[in-house]
């Protein structure tokens, strides 16, 4: 889109004068405007690669990936449950459940990033499926189906899932 308000104001000089006389220059001055639009492209292209060695910029290094990183996140949550286990704050039924638990999520996000599961469809399906639960919930709550308290409590677990879906699409 460079340059292309430039070259629109050139070509849309009028070929001749109200009075029909011809303007003359019109193909100079859209020669010209093609020619500097042309020169600002190129000459920065082909000197940016000088310049940088000039000023001593240096080309950052790349970062490890995503799946790099989520498996070094992975290896310290392993690591973290099996000291909490090893030190009995956890039992091994929570042990095994929080290992499933970690091991799900990091395939499902995974799968998600490497774009195997149509992350959006799939998201957007998860937020109808809230929205039902959440009707079906608020009907039994009205008929009188659960107390308070077991409402209370459901909602909460369905508040913390949307967070959740809000969170990750910030």
């Amino acid at each position: 889109m460079r340059g292309i308000v430039s070259l629109t104001a050139a070509l849309a000089m009028p070929y001749t004068f109200l009075d029909g006389s011809e303007l003359k220059g019109r193909n100079i001055v859209i020669l010209m405007t093609f020619i500097m639009i042309l020169l600002t492209l190129v000459i920065p292209g082909l000197t940016l690669e000088w310049l940088l060695k000039r000023l001593h910029i240096r080309k950052l290094p790349e970062s490890p990936d995503n799946k790099d990183i989520r498996d070094e996140l992975m290896r310290v949550a392993i690591k973290e449950i099996r000291r909490l286990w090893e030190e009995k704050k956890i039992d091994r039924k929570q042990h095994y459940f929080l290992i499933r638990y970690f091991n799900v999520r990091h395939k499902v996000l995974e799968l998600a990033s490497r774009g195997r599961m149509g992350t959006e469809v799939l998201e957007e399906a998860r937020v109808q499926v809230l929205g039902k639960k959440r009707e079906r919930l608020i009907q039994m709550w009205e008929n009188n189906d659960i107390n308070d308290q077991v409402f209370a409590a459901l909602e909460h677990e369905l508040d913390l899932e949307e967070a959740y879906i809000v969170r990750s699409e910030i």
